[in-house]
């Protein structure tokens, strides 16, 4: 079993992860979504267990899969489970994904987050 993130190490990960932004998941017209080409995934979908990622519905956002239980603290990879039903934190964490589109827009994207996360502490 591997250890517990807190928050702050889940946001900081998400944010080293995708300082390479050729690991984004978009579709062909450079949208992000959940499970996307080449086996690549959003930052979301990231922590969800592989077996669980298809409940993952395009159009639908974390909170809405959180809130409608949709996807439960059974579904997510060990190391974020005990941070399922945070489902504010769960959306900082899809914004950051979703609005990253250049190096620009990610550092601004990753310090907001970081100061999201930071007054949720």
């Amino acid at each position: 079993m591997s250890k517990t993130l807190t928050l702050l190490e889940i946001a900081q990960e998400s944010i080293d992860y995708y300082k390479d932004l050729t690991k984004r998941s978009v579709d062909k017209n450079d949208a992000c979504v959940y499970n996307g080409l080449d086996n690549k995934v959003c930052a979301f979908s990231r922590v969800i267990k592989p077996e669980f990622r298809n409940m993952l519905t395009e159009g639908i956002n974390a909170n809405t899969l959180l809130y409608e239980e949709i996807i439960e603290k059974e579904h997510f990879l060990s190391q974020y489970a005990e941070h399922s039903e945070n489902q504010e934190f769960w959306i900082f964490i899809q914004k950051h994904h979703d609005f990253s589109n250049n190096d620009k827009e990610f550092e601004k994207e990753s310090e907001s987050l970081l100061r999201k996360v930071k007054a949720m502490m």
